[in-house]
């Protein structure tokens, strides 16, 4: 049987925050394969009542944990893993919402597959008029290589072997968003990560918007395409996350900009 720590890093997000921690209390029960022995909430400095919703959650292995300031998600996640007791991590983000059977059919995947460091499985992105995009799996076993171009492993669809993510350090704290494509890239080339090849976690992008702006984006883009250069170069793939890159910023009407931001990151 394996134990699992949840990390759920929140700010600002009374109204949301307790379906997600309800969509994890309710995972389905399996004594013989795992255990969600604790569920370690970060608040990253809320201003509103999320410390009153959470302390309205009965549940002993509920553990709050507020920071002060507002450090941002990557060291929330960061600080939640450094106290967590269980040899695997899951993360939830706190205005998404699990399926009942997410850690168990990842679980059943670990069984099936004990040499896997990392499960992650596909997302049902829900959009407006009730519409929905499942997220792809790419084709092709080098992961980095399928990661190159786009990430397709949120945060909340790891179930990672917690010894494999202190190996690596955990998120990048410094980047101002897209830790966890970086993060995904960076662990693909240590070690192994399977999928699942079904949704699920239900994410509402209508209700999520924008998740960082568009300089934030490039910025962070742009770093980590320099960062793992030596990565990328080693897998093929360095000039296809650059392509990538490029025709993203072209597509969006700042390829000029995107471009310099780039080169000064590269040199």
């Amino acid at each position: 049987m394996i134990s699992i720590s949840v990390i759920i890093p929140t700010y600002n997000r009374e109204r949301y925050i307790r379906k997600a921690v309800e969509s994890v209390l309710s995972q389905e029960v399996d004594g013989s394969l795992y255990e969600i022995v604790e569920i370690i909430i970060v608040d990253d400095g809320s201003s509103d009542d999320t410390e009153r919703v959470i302390g309205s959650i009965k549940d002993s292995r509920i553990t709050y944990r507020r920071s002060e300031a507002n450090k941002g998600a990557a060291a929330a996640r960061n600080t939640g893993v450094g106290i967590a007791k269980g040899e695997w991590i899951a993360f939830q983000d706190s205005d998404d919402v699990w399926h009942k059977d997410k850690i168990r059919k990842q679980v059943g995947y670990l069984n099936e597959n004990p040499q896997t460091d990392m499960v992650s499985h596909r997302i049902r992105a829900l959009i407006e008029n009730d519409g929905e995009i499942l997220t792809p799996v790419p084709e092709g076993s080098d992961r980095v290589s399928t990661l190159a171009r786009n990430n397709y492993i949120g945060t909340p669809t790891m179930l990672v072997r917690k010894t494999s993510f202190d190996e690596l350090n955990g998120f990048d704290e410094t980047l101002s968003a897209l830790e966890d494509w970086d993060f995904a890239l960076r662990f693909a080339d240590r070690f192994n990560i399977g999928m699942v090849d079904e949704p699920l976690i239900d994410v509402d992008m209508v209700l999520e918007g924008i998740s960082a702006d568009a300089s934030k984006y490039y910025e962070s883009r742009c770093r980590m395409t320099a960062q793992n250069r030596d990565i990328l170069m080693r897998h093929g793939c360095f000039n296809d996350a650059v392509e990538g890159l490029l025709m993203h910023a072209r597509d969006n009407g700042v390829l000029e900009s995107v471009g310099k931001m780039l080169e000064l990151y590269l040199q």
